[in-house]
Order: structure tokens, then C-alpha cells, then sequence
């Protein structure tokens, strides 16, 4: 049996969500949480996974440009009045960089627009050098992973559900944790595995906004799997490692 498989980057490593693809036309969804250490136990056995899509950036520019990447871009263009939850990824040398101060000086140098780096998009880098050394070692895996952004994905399913546009509350805000968790009942979700679900799991390894994003891209790894999902960016555009930048939701 395939496995649908949707990650969020978690204090703990990964937060991971995922259901056997049931091939029914009507999808109920009715997941297992689990925390994995690394992106390697993620995808585990790669044969058992129909489409697996994560909230991480893949593909990385070489020098900064206005705007970032095309499907930065696009997804801005595309949440209009929630674009600033859109940043722009590092640079590929910034991953090797060693601290904070570090990052900013190879970012502010890298192209001729003097892009800086912010603290936010530093903590995250880790997790994004993580998964782009295990894509360049695995490439196989990436017909079947791709990257998401959790916004683009409750866009998607409020104008499945409602005919809306992107959601305004917060998901930092009981009011837009509850909104969001609607939408995800509204499409198919039976059960939303809660932090006390997942085996050895605390509020220091995860929270509930990690579950709420990775059950969004389970929701999207189904619609990738079967072909009815849209995205955002160019899907012919690739890094200088051949890495895809693409949005998927």
C-alpha cells in the first residue's frame, strides 16, 4: 500500500502526517502523527511513498534577486494581502555559513541588490541544508516530493470549500487555528491528530500549528498524487543542483 505523506519542520525534526492512498475518488482522511528525526526516516522505505509534500524550500537560487525565486513571486501575487507570510529563501552559499552574522554578509554579497537575511529564514536553514543534501544524494525521490507552502494550501482549500481567498486571521490565533481546522474537516479530515496523539510527543518537540500545516500537506500530497493540484512558480525552472522551485498546493 502507498503512503500520502505531509511534513512540517518541527523543534523535534520533522512533524510527519500521513494515511495509505485509498484510490477512492472521495478522500476521508484519517491520519497517524509521527515526529522523525530526519528527512532520511521521512521517506523511510521510498517504494511505499505515492507523494509526499513539505513545507521547506528545495530549490535555491545561486545570488539573490529582487522578489526571490519565481514561485515566491507568484505565490505573493497569489495570497495578495497575506504575501508577507512568503519570504525569500537563502542563497545556496548561505547554507554553508556557520553563524548568523556570517549569513548576512555572504547574502548582502551575493548578486547586486544587497539582499539581507533575516533571523527568521537563518533558523529554518538547517532544516532546508538537510533536506537539499539528502535530494542531491536521492534525486529518485523528487517525482514523488515536493515543496508546498502551508498559506498557498488553506488558499486552495477555502476556494474548495468556500469560493474564498486566503484566510486572514493568523494561525498564531485561536480564531485562525479554529478556521483552519475547519477547512480541513471541510474536506476530508475525520480526525486531526493532536500533540498528545503522537508517541513520546511534547509542546517542546512540536505544537499544534505543526500539526495543522503538515495535515494541510497531506491534503496537497493527495491532490500531487493525483494530479489535481496547482502550483506556483515555473515547472521547468531548477537550481544550479537541478533541484525543482516549485510550490505545489
Amino acid at each position: 500500500m502507498k503512503r500520502l505523506v505531509g511534513v512540517d519542520g518541527c523543534r523535534g525534526g520533522w512533524l510527519v502526517v500521513e494515511q495509505n492512498y485509498t484510490g477512492r475518488s472521495s478522500v476521508r482522511f484519517a491520519p497517524t502523527a509521527w515526529i522523525a528525526p530526519t528527512i532520511a526516516h521521512v521517506i523511510g522505505d521510498f517504494e511505499t511513498v505515492a507523494a509526499a509534500v513539505i513545507d521547506i524550500p528545495i530549490g535555491l537560487l545561486d545570488t539573490n534577486r529582487t522578489g526571490g525565486r519565481t514561485c515566491e513571486q507568484h505565490a505573493r501575487k497569489l495570497l495578495a494581502h497575506k504575501s508577507s507570510s512568503i519570504f525569500n529563501s537563502p542563497v545556496r552559499a548561505v547554507l554553508e555559513c556557520k553563524d548568523y552574522d556570517e549569513a548576512r554578509d555572504v547574502s548582502i554579497a551575493s548578486g547586486d541588490i544587497g539582499k539581507s537575511l533575516t533571523k527568521q529564514t537563518w533558523n529554518i536553514v538547517p532544516k532546508i541544508k538537510e533536506v537539499d543534501s539528502y535530494l542531491r544524494s536521492h534525486p529518485e525521490v523528487l517525482v514523488r516530493l515536493s515543496e508546498t507552502q502551508s498559506e498557498l494550501i488553506f488558499l486552495a482549500m477555502n476556494r474548495v470549500v468556500t469560493g474564498g481567498g486566503s484566510l486572514v486571521s493568523s494561525k498564531k490565533t485561536r480564531e485562525g487555528r479554529l478556521e483552519r481546522e475547519s477547512l480541513l474537516r471541510a474536506v476530508g479530515f475525520e480526525t486531526i491528530p493532536t500533540v498528545g496523539d503522537i508517541p513520546g510527543s511534547t509542546r517542546a518537540q512540536c505544537v499544534p500549528d505543526d500539526i495543522i500545516d503538515a495535515c494541510a500537506s497531506l491534503w496537497t500530497a493527495d491532490r500531487f498524487y493525483r494530479r489535481t493540484c496547482e502550483h506556483a512558480g515555473d515547472a521547468n525552472e531548477r537550481d544550479s543542483c537541478s533541484l525543482p522551485m516549485l510550490m505545489r498546493f
